[in-house]
């Protein structure tokens, strides 16, 4: 297998490239899904065009990287969220738990969708007493199926936990450092301001 791949990668690059794009226009279709239902039609609309047209969109739509993936795993993680906030069944914690904790394995900055995942629940709450949302089991549940949807998304950090952490450590460095190497800055925002006029010019 190697061997093949070293001698014609190109079939596997084709490949992964119309995996990204197939997973983009699933993520688009959801979105237009998902702000139809929750909004209107017309903000669905628009927010599909701005995505259609967004360079930072097309050109990741185009790159076989994880963050096309994790577009796609937010908004299926927002849409079960929802359901928290509205419903608050135990099918609406299992299906989040389980798409946030998929999120967090396709690249871990997944794991901020725990803060909104949180915020529903308290949500569901509002105006009870302040003890019920510590004692609602299916919240509990959730977070064994987020465990969960992580590591069947990353199945070798079970084997290999501490270059997971090694890893871990060394991306967080490089971020508080700043990207697109940008690595004697101490703030991770100035190389994203510096891209923002080339990945929002559009919506701009």
């Amino acid at each position: 297998f190697l061997r093949y791949y070293l001698s014609n990668p190109a079939p596997f690059h084709l490949l992964g490239r119309l995996t990204t794009a197939f997973l983009s226009t699933i993520f688009l279709w959801i979105t237009y899904q998902f702000m139809k239902k929750y909004f209107s039609q017309k903000s669905a609309f628009i927010a599909l065009i701005m995505l259609v047209f967004l360079p930072i969109v097309v050109t990741h739509s185009h790159y076989v990287t994880t963050d096309v993936p994790l577009l796609l795993f937010i908004i299926l993680a927002f849409l079960s969220l929802m359901e928290i906030g509205r419903k608050g069944d135990a099918k609406s914690y299992i299906l989040s738990g389980f798409l946030i904790g998929i999120a967090s394995g396709v690249k871990y900055n997944g794991l901020f969708l725990l803060f909104p995942y949180l915020f529903m629940h308290l949500w569901k709450f509002r105006g009870e007493k302040i003890h019920k949302p510590l004692i609602h089991p299916p919240f509990y549940t959730g977070i064994f199926f987020f465990l969960l949807g992580f590591i069947a998304s990353s199945p070798f950090l079970m084997s290999d936990w501490v270059t997971f952490f090694r890893d871990v450590e060394s991306q967080s460095k490089h971020m508080y450092q700043g990207q697109f190497g940008w690595e004697g800055l101490s703030y991770s925002f100035i190389p994203h301001l510096k891209h923002l006029n080339q990945g929002m010019r559009l919506a701009l």
